[in-house]
């Protein structure tokens, strides 16, 4: 790529003007409208212009909400800014003569690589450099994707033999329940890691409804059913604060009891906690027996979240397999 003066001679402003150029010496598509030729004309207009997002603004959607969840939101105006494509249509027929894109890959092939971002961006290094900068932000994604997924939590407490605990839902709701997380979410967690998750309560609760799961299921292992549970006191007044998954060898014990739950029933259940709910989720519990009481209790309409509801097979099959006991 090379600089040629415009010679088309507009003032002494426009003599000076440098415009960029291809390696044929076509003019470069700037942001703003400029003299083009339409192919469909034959003539040489001033381009139309419009803006239209990249594909890579729905890829950076998906990896910012992968990375920072919720808060991704305070990155979308940067990025709607920044990742634009400006499409110059002849002012004639309208038909598209080309596309200035806002974010360029760079050409790993050539020792310089050229990155591209927004209207006047342009970052330039040396392909080994750029390579290099490249790699360190890949291996510190890979490890706090893996370190938070899978990692130091994982070790700690999913390793950790299930024990019965004598916490009820009084203490639960204090310990990590939906004040204590939107107050301070990271103390919950720690909580709930350190004496609950993967440990087994004895409590009750009233039946809301279930949910039968179409997908293929797979012994011990997996969420054949999912139950919504109401507790008392309550963390919300329309929607679940618990739902209990159950394998498919669980639920054909349970087979005559789950049908004759009617709404409202208080039913007791002894399950193994298996994570904290949080905006989405719901409390998942993975119940281990069931019975009811025989009480009933009036339940205001209840909203459901499908989404809140853990997937048919749990992601640590390998090792839920040895605690559904």
């Amino acid at each position: 790529m090379h600089q040629r003066p415009n010679t088309e001679g507009e003032g002494d402003k426009d003599k000076d003007k440098q415009v960029l150029v291809d390696e044929e010496g076509e003019t470069l598509l700037d942001v703003n409208p400029m003299k083009k030729k339409c192919k469909e004309c034959k003539i040489e207009v001033v381009t139309y212009v419009e803006h239209e997002l990249s594909a890579y603004f729905y890829l950076f959607l998906l990896v910012s909400l992968f990375l920072f969840g919720w808060t991704f939101i305070f990155l979308l105006p940067f990025a709607y800014l920044l990742l634009q494509n400006v499409v110059h249509r002849c002012s004639q027929c309208l038909n598209e003569i080309g596309t200035r894109h806002m974010f360029g890959l760079p050409d790993f092939s050539q020792d310089i690589l050229t990155l591209r971002l927004g209207k006047s961006m342009i970052i330039v290094v040396q392909r080994k450099i750029g390579i290099a900068i490249i790699s360190v932000f890949m291996l510190i994604f890979l490890y706090f994707s893996w370190f938070y997924n899978f990692g130091a939590l994982e070790v700690t407490n999913d390793s950790k033999e299930s024990i019965e605990i004598a916490a009820g839902w009084e203490e639960f709701h204090e310990d990590c329940g939906s004040n204590v997380i939107l107050s301070n979410g990271v103390r919950a967690n720690e909580i709930y890691h350190n004496k609950y998750h993967k440990n087994i309560v004895n409590w009750s609760g009233y039946f809301i409804d279930y949910r039968k799961s179409q997908a293929i299921t797979f012994g011990e292992n997996s969420h054949s059913i999912n139950i919504l549970i109401k507790m008392e006191p309550s963390e919300t007044e329309t929607e679940p604060d618990i739902v209990l998954s159950i394998s498919g060898n669980i639920a054909k014990a349970h087979q005559s009891l789950i049908q004759s739950l009617e709404k409202g029933d208080e039913i007791n259940f002894q399950a193994k906690f298996m994570a904290l709910g949080d905006e989405i989720r719901v409390n998942h519990l993975h119940a281990i027996t069931l019975t009811k009481t025989g009480l009933n209790k009036q339940l205001p309409d209840i909203i459901i979240n499908e989404s809140g509801l853990p997937s048919p097979v749990p992601e640590n099959s390998s090792s839920s397999s040895s605690d559904n006991n």
